[in-house]
């Protein structure tokens, strides 16, 4: 093994409480009785491509001001994270630390342009990481994405961590193994590895 690919939202951080304020005060904003958005409904929706996130949530609205209503809340979120600067879970800078004396550290994500830049800005952990790729770069799929970014890198055997049954899927797809994060939002069928929190990162690798 040469390096592992990392999910980013349920196995890196959990910002899904942030998030929900964010898209009530952007739904209060629009005037629009809704059902309260909470971050346990997030739970589920954090993993699929960001277009699909906003597609959910904000079904009530016209194609057209969901467009809008995108731009608002990446806004308000990117603010929301400066001010409050959110943390990696407990015990993965360590072991991010350990990984990277040993292995290759890059990050596939379905995430929206700048996530990834206030992430590291937040947390401090973007000098663990030698590259980084995600839908909103590539308009690719978490599986094509972790190929593209094993292939600019020249890694020849990666594992993918990860929290979702999609991410399972998308390692499988690439080729690769998968190692579930527990801890993190969902589910997994059948995964290569199974860690209960960060730290174990250190005991697997």
């Amino acid at each position: 093994m040469d390096s592992l690919i990392f999910d980013i939202d349920g196995t890196i951080w959990d910002i899904t409480y942030l998030c929900s304020v964010v898209y009530n005060t952007v739904y209060d904003k629009w005037n629009r009785k809704h059902p309260f958005v909470t971050a346990g409904q997030l739970h589920g929706l954090f993993g699929k491509p960001v277009n699909e996130v906003y597609d959910t949530v904000f079904r009530r609205f016209s194609e057209a001001d969901r467009i809008k209503i995108r731009k608002e809340c990446l806004l308000l979120e990117d603010d929301f994270l400066k001010k409050r600067s959110p943390q990696a879970y407990d015990g993965l800078v360590d072991a991010l630390a350990y990984l990277q004396k040993k292995y290759c550290l890059c990050i596939a994500s379905n995430c929206q342009e700048g996530y990834i830049d206030r992430l590291f800005d937040c947390t401090g952990i973007g000098i663990y990481f030698t590259d980084t790729i995600c839908f909103a770069d590539t308009g690719l799929d978490k599986a094509e994405n972790i190929t593209a970014i094993m292939k600019r890198n020249h890694l020849k055997s990666s594992v993918y961590v990860g929290d979702t049954e999609s991410d399972e899927r998308a390692a499988k797809e690439a080729g690769i193994p998968f190692v579930f994060a527990e801890y993190g939002f969902g589910k997994a069928v059948c995964p290569d590895y199974t860690i209960r929190s960060p730290l174990e990162l250190k005991e697997l690798f």
